[in-house]
C-alpha cells in the first residue's frame, strides 16, 4: 500500500516535470533510484532494529547482575520500589546525598569493604539527621551501587547527581 502511494507520487512528479520543463525521464531510471532509496531505507531500519535489540539484551545483562549484587545486601527490587522517594525535594535531597558520599573515600571504602551503611557518618557529612537516612538507607545504597558500578544503561534511567 505504502509502495503504491510513493510509487504514484513519484510518477506525478514526474509528470509535472516533463509538463513544465519539457523533459523526458525515463522510467526505469526513476525506478532503480526507488528501489535504491528503499534498499537504503530498509538497511538504515534494520540497524536501528539491531540497536535497539542490542540495546535490551545489554539492559536484561545488566538488570541481573545489579540483582545479584543488591541480593548481598539483602535487597529486593521491589524494595526499591517500596523504599524509593516519591516527593521530589526528597529525592533532590537523596540526591546530594550520593554525591556527598561518593566524594569521601571513607565511607565509601566502609561500604564498600564491609557492606555497611554508616549512617552516623552519613549524617554528620549530609547534615541530615539520622532518621531521614535510615528511611532512605535503600534508595541511597542503590544508587551508589548504579554509580559506582558498571551499570551504563540503568544509570540512564535512573537520574542520581553526582
Amino acid at each position: 500500500m505504502a509502495e503504491r502511494v510513493v510509487r504514484a507520487r513519484i510518477i506525478d512528479h514526474i509528470r509535472k516535470i516533463v509538463r513544465h520543463e519539457g523533459k523526458t525521464v525515463s522510467l526505469d531510471e526513476e525506478d532503480n533510484k526507488m528501489q535504491m532509496t528503499q534498499a537504503a531505507a530498509l538497511t538504515v531500519i534494520s540497524m536501528r532494529n539491531y540497536d535497539e535489540e542490542r540495546r535490551r539484551t545489554q539492559l536484561i545483562e545488566e538488570i541481573e547482575q545489579f540483582k545479584s549484587e543488591i541480593a548481598t545486601w539483602g535487597i529486593t527490587m521491589e524494595a526499591l520500589v517500596k523504599n524509593s522517594p516519591k516527593h521530589k525535594g526528597l529525592r533532590e535531597a537523596y540526591k546530594k546525598v550520593v554525591a556527598l558520599v561518593m566524594r569521601s573515600s571513607d565511607i565509601m571504602q566502609t561500604i564498600r569493604l564491609k557492606n555497611y551503611f554508616p549512617i552516623k557518618a552519613i549524617s554528620e557529612i549530609s547534615e541530615l539527621p539520622q532518621k531521614k537516612l535510615e528511611r532512605a538507607r535503600i534508595y541511597i545504597i542503590l544508587a551508589l551501587i548504579i554509580k559506582t558500578g558498571d551499570y551504563d544503561l540503568l544509570g540512564d534511567y535512573i537520574e542520581f547527581a553526582g
